[in-house]
């Protein structure tokens, strides 16, 4: 490719990429339209960066152009009509326009391309349906050589398509033979009639049709012929399916599938089995099952009918729900031995008859005695090692905290990006960011611990605090189970809001855990002290362990997979503001289970609200203009969304060097920051670049980063006296400190300072 030519092209196209994508857009073909949409704007912009020299990866692009016509039906030939018509569009669109170019030169350009791109993706195209035909002729070989007995494939002449090998076997033909030839010369006259009457049919039926007839090969033994009609894309026939046995065949019996599963199956496994009739004795034992039995079975009965007794469990043995109903049926059983335990795997499987009864079944017995005191052992070495490592501790309860509205979140965002009606959408945003919260609020637990250091607790009201950020955590089930009890006022305190709601949220979680169906939630307030009382109908906790629960580690649900740090952190919290959490055994009679009680002081009378004011209220009528300075493209596109939706215009560069230049050509009233930066200047550097060109400037700067458990970070940013917000956070958050960013009085004087 002339490289001239190329970077003349190029200088052309680019100022008019989007009007070109839509006139290429609107002379595609009207049935393509819609599926090279997503697909021009890109592919024009990657070939400017081609023209100039970049790299471009033409398979990619041929792929993706090739797979989106092929999702929607499309083939080799609108590929091609889509490419040429491309083509038309591009130089219709720059003939006589392009400086330095001429309408020579210029087709050279674009024929070069067209040759390039869209050859390729035709190239990709035709050995997609190559590929695709061979993997569906192994896929129909794979299948028709399972088929037992002789299978064919026939078009709607009666020619042979496709033929397995008990079907050459059968017309002692070879393979290769077959395939091509006419399959009516090889029956007699009356099954050719019969074959020709049901290919001729054109009735949409897949009924299957059956008959008995002969072969040429051997006309003097009956044939049952299957023939299930084939169809084609139009739902017409075309040809069928063609299976066909002796019709005198002798039929199995109860007596052959026994002796098939005694001698392919139970006489070979390598553990005890039984088999039993529907009487409930033993017909048949192998020999491990005739050495392998119990002292006290001195009838002797079936492994089952002996664990069943021998327990005493309630009702009939399991093998009498596996003959009445032919499901498996498997359990694990436990005997106390008087030196010891012994662990069973039980299994009972169903044994049918030709008609579809059970008649007999096969009961298994497998020894986990063995195995269940080496995982025991292993068990009681990784719970002595998680004890011995902290780290591991706080991993595995932050997991678990996470599992579940992780789960939700994932959840939620599948469902919608397959589609979903629109009605449903608000709800589904709704517990999307419900459960994003819950994430949040876990990781900020979870970076406060690593700080070290205490949040800065404000004024609040804990009924508040349990209206806006305790109860819509909890499912609508687990809302009814709980009797809210709330006082008319506020209750103030002094705490961290997030923290408290986690420590209710945590209290209310274990009360609902160990309740039968009801748990008291209450808020009051006396002596200089706000309360939050949760009660529960459970089996309570006994008073030995009052101060135990407390401790890190104890928990009474190892085996569910509970660590025991819950109740311990969530008490370390309210002694920090001050309070104390505690298990008390007074409370409401009908309520036996544990009562727990968070106490904190109390604080007189409501904070005062500041009044809010939008972007342009402290303007001189203008909105603000801010400067968004972060490397994450997502996140600056969510920033630019929400300022311009409060009245801000945004600016946003991803590099220290870039947003150092656009300082210095305009006036912006505050600038978002990350501390963070690809490239040779990070956050701190450009801070320190503005406080000494614009120092007016660098007092209005929002400080955002994910790198606050660094103790460098935390310096910084206590030295430079200005707002930071810690990733994640909450848009709401974000255009408050824009607001706040907003009521200082410095404003822009628009004189630029060049460098």
């Amino acid at each position: 490719m002339n490289t001239q030519a190329a970077k003349l092209f190029a200088d052309y196209v680019e100022p008019h990429l989007e009007v070109l994508s839509q006139c290429m857009l609107e002379a595609a073909p009207p049935k393509n339209r819609d599926t090279v949409r997503a697909l021009v704007l890109p592919w024009l912009q990657e070939l400017v960066g081609m023209l100039r020299g970049q790299s471009f990866r033409v398979r990619e692009w041929s792929a993706n152009l090739s797979e989106a016509l092929a999702a929607n039906g499309g083939t080799l030939l609108d590929l091609m009509e889509v490419g040429r018509s491309a083509r038309d569009v591009v130089l219709l669109f720059c003939s006589g326009k392009v400086p330095g170019l001429s309408d020579l030169d210029l087709a050279g350009t674009v024929n070069e391309i067209y040759d390039i791109h869209v050859l390729q993706a035709a190239q990709y195209f035709t050995q997609r349906d190559r590929d695709a035909n061979q993997s569906m002729s192994r896929r129909q070989r794979s299948i028709m050589d399972t088929v037992g007995r002789p299978f064919m494939l026939i078009d709607g002449n009666g020619m042979v398509i496709e033929a397995n090998e008990a079907c050459s076997q059968q017309l002692n033909t070879p393979m290769e033979a077959l395939s091509g030839r006419d399959f009516l010369v090889l029956c007699d006259e009356e099954t050719v009639q019969e074959m020709r009457r049901l290919l001729r049919q054109r009735r949409p039926t897949v009924k299957k049709h059956e008959f008995t007839g002969r072969l040429a090969a051997c006309p003097d033994r009956e044939v049952l012929f299957l023939v299930q009609p084939m169809f084609d894309s139009d739902g017409r026939r075309d040809g069928a399916a063609v299976c066909f046995e002796p019709a005198n065949i002798e039929r199995v019996g109860v007596d052959d599938v026994l002796e098939y599963v005694r001698r392919r199956f139970i006489d070979i496994v390598p553990f005890p089995v039984q088999l039993l009739d529907e009487n409930g004795l033993v017909v048949h034992a192998t020999e491990l099952a005739r050495d392998f039995t119990f002292a006290d079975n001195v009838e002797p009965l079936p492994y089952c009918c002996h664990f069943h007794r021998r327990l005493g469990t309630a009702g009939t043995c399991a093998c009498r729900q596996v003959f009445r109903t032919g499901a498996p049926h498997f359990d694990e059983v436990r005997l106390d031995e008087p030196d010891q335990a012994r662990w069973f795997s039980l299994g009972i499987l169903p044994i049918f008859a030709p008609d579809g009864r059970v008649t007999h079944v096969a009961c298994g017995l497998v020894d986990q005695t063995a195995q269940k005191r080496l995982e025991k052992r292993m068990e009681n070495q990784i719970l002595a090692h998680q004890r011995s490592s902290l780290v591991s501790q706080i991993a595995l309860t932050v997991a678990q905290r996470l599992r579940d509205p992780l789960g939700v979140i994932i959840g939620f965002a599948e469902l919608m990006s397959k589609g979903v009606p629109r009605e449903q959408l608000p709800e589904m945003i709704t517990r999307i960011l419900r459960n994003s919260l819950r994430c949040k609020e876990i990781v900020d637990d979870l970076l406060d611990f690593g700080q070290g250091t205490p949040l800065e607790r404000v004024p609040a009201d804990i009924c508040a605090v349990l209206r806006e950020s305790v109860r819509p955590m909890l499912t609508n089930a687990q809302n009814r189970r709980v009797e809210w009890r709330l006082p008319n006022e506020p209750a103030w305190v002094e705490c961290v809001p997030a923290q408290l709601a986690q420590v209710i949220m945590g209290v209310l979680d274990n009360a609902l855990c160990f309740a039968k169906s009801k748990v008291i939630c209450e808020i009051g307030s006396d002596a200089g002290r706000a309360w939050i009382s949760v009660a529960d109908d459970g089996n309570g906790i006994p008073g030995e362990l009052d101060e135990q629960v407390f401790e890190p580690f104890f928990t009474t649900r190892r085996a569910e997979g509970a660590v025991g740090l819950g109740l311990s952190l969530a008490r370390s919290v309210v002694r920090d503001c001050g309070g104390d959490l505690f298990l008390t055994h007074e409370g409401e009679p009908e309520l036996p289970g544990a009562h727990l009680v968070i106490q904190l002081p109390a604080i007189a009378g409501a904070p005062s609200a500041g009044e809010s004011s939008s972007a342009e209220d402290t303007t001189d009528g203008h909105p603000l203009q801010i400067l968004l300075v972060d490397d994450e493209p997502e996140l600056l596109d969510m920033l630019c969304t929400a300022l311009s939706m409060r009245g801000y215009e945004a600016d946003s560069v991803q590099t220290g060097a870039d947003a150092l230049d656009r300082i210095r050509t305009a006036d912006y009233d505050g600038v978002v920051l990350d501390i963070r930066l690809l490239g040779a200047m990070n956050g701190r550097e450009l801070y320190l670049r503005i406080a000494a060109e614009k120092p007016e400037l660098a007092k209005r700067i929002l400080f955002i980063t994910a790198d606050t458990l660094n103790f460098e970070t935390q310096r910084f940013l206590e030295t430079v006296n200005c707002p930071s917000l810690e990733k994640p956070f909450l848009i709401s958050n974000f255009l408050e400190a824009m607001e706040l960013l907003a009521k200082k009085p410095f404003r822009a004087q628009h004189s630029p300072l060049n460098a």
